[in-house]
């Protein structure tokens, strides 16, 4: 009689480890799959969470009324409403209340400039150089636009 060694006797053993494992792989897949779906599901209603605030403010703005900007000028907002001379009325007086803190806001940051020749876009002498300036860049982009 011939002995020859092999292992058949245990084919069933790994039969059955190799199917544990092929288990907990296709668990390990399915957890993560259900994750993934998960946290898709939760951006995307986040997502929309976002949207529909946004649309809501959106709506609530165009629904409350605007207060007047000038007092006594109940539902005339806007600059043309008010007219040219009232509009740089108001600018005038906007800058000499709070023009200086750009300034404050420059200097603090430690921008070095001559603060003596500290000028605003609607000084008389400016107005001229920013109208022709405008006018300039609005004819270089038409030219090279068209």
């Amino acid at each position: 009689m011939l002995w020859v060694p092999g292992a058949d006797h245990a084919g069933i053993a790994t039969q059955v480890k190799v199917e544990e494992q092929l288990a907990e792989v296709r668990l390990l897949l399915l957890v993560v799959v259900v994750v993934v779906v998960v946290v898709v599901v939760v951006v995307l209603l986040l997502l929309l969470l976002l949207v529909l605030l946004r649309v809501l403010l959106l709506l609530l703005q165009l629904l409350t009324p605007s207060p007047p900007l000038f007092p006594g000028q109940a539902g005339r907002d806007d600059r043309h409403a008010i007219g040219r001379e009232s509009f740089l009325r108001e600018a005038w007086s906007w800058s000499e209340e709070r023009g200086g803190t750009i300034a404050h806001q420059l200097r603090r940051l430690g921008i070095s400039a001559e603060w003596g020749h500290w000028c605003f876009t609607l000084d008389e002498r400016r107005q001229v150089r920013v109208l022709v300036l405008c006018w300039c860049w609005c004819w270089w982009w038409c030219w090279c636009m068209c």
